[in-house]
């Protein structure tokens, strides 16, 4: 399920994708936290340490773990060609707009 930072709590247990920008990563590299595409702070708990430098925009995609917690199972960073034509902002009223309905793909 795609979700941004405020739908994140709804899907405790479940399987996510969030997009967002990071902000910093932990020293230790088991963890960073990121900007959802809301502009909610996401924190992304990883299962095994980083082996590169994370920036920029990044699709992280886990367990919803608690509100703002994400246990991750796999990240994609953006190319940089990707990030400065995203437009975070209709990503994030798609989001919205599917959360707005039971089921957005019946007819």
């Amino acid at each position: 399920m795609r979700v941004n930072g405020r739908h994140l709590a709804q899907f405790i247990g479940k399987p996510v994708s969030i997009i967002g920008e990071v902000i910093k990563v932990n020293p230790n590299g088991m963890s960073l936290e990121i900007s959802a595409v809301d502009d909610q702070r996401v924190i992304v708990n990883l299962t095994q340490p980083l082996d590169e430098p994370l920036f920029g925009l990044i699709e992280v995609r886990g367990k919803a773990h608690a509100k703002n917690i994400i246990v991750c199972d796999h990240y994609l960073v953006f190319p940089p060609e990707f990030q400065n034509s995203f437009d975070k902002t209709a990503y994030n009223n798609t989001i919205i707009l599917l959360h707005a309905f039971a089921n957005p793909f019946s007819v």
